[in-house]
């Protein structure tokens, strides 16, 4: 743009792109000639065979690794946290709970009081636990 501006300045009559129209076409004709291309496609042809070489002798390497215990595969999952703590608060809420109806079931015929307490206490900690469990998971998805 500057080169054809001063151009302009200089003769009017200048066309700057007209006179470098041949260079670039000569430019263009080496770049993608028919000869440069087929050589660039006969290398690539050749790295391809050359992979297809190496990639099994690789491959076994790798699952040699893999079986002797050099090589350890890590994977990351961003939900792993979440779920596991979700899934260990069931657990244990799981666990009381039960223990609680057990119990409740055992002393029922001894002494009703203390087994409706047990049974009473079973289903508020349900009752507590998915609420909570429900307001958990809502907070997740904000």
């Amino acid at each position: 743009m500057t080169l054809e501006g001063i151009g302009k300045q200089l003769d009017p009559d200048l066309d700057v792109f007209g006179e470098a129209q041949p260079y670039f076409i000569s430019i263009l004709k080496k770049r993608y000639s028919p000869q440069r291309l087929g050589n660039e496609l006969i290398r690539g042809v050749e790295q391809l065979s050359r992979a297809g070489y190496d990639v099994p002798l690789q491959a076994r390497e790798v699952l040699e690794d893999l079986r002797l215990g050099r090589l350890v595969v890590k994977t990351a999952d961003p939900g792993l946290p979440i779920a596991a703590d979700r899934l260990g608060r069931r657990l244990f809420s799981g666990l009381v709970i039960s223990s609680s109806i057990v119990g409740g079931a055992l002393v029922v015929p001894h002494q009703l009081v203390t087994g409706a307490i047990l049974f009473g206490v079973a289903g508020t900690l349900l009752v507590l636990h998915v609420l909570r469990d429900r307001r958990r998971a809502r907070k997740a998805e904000q």
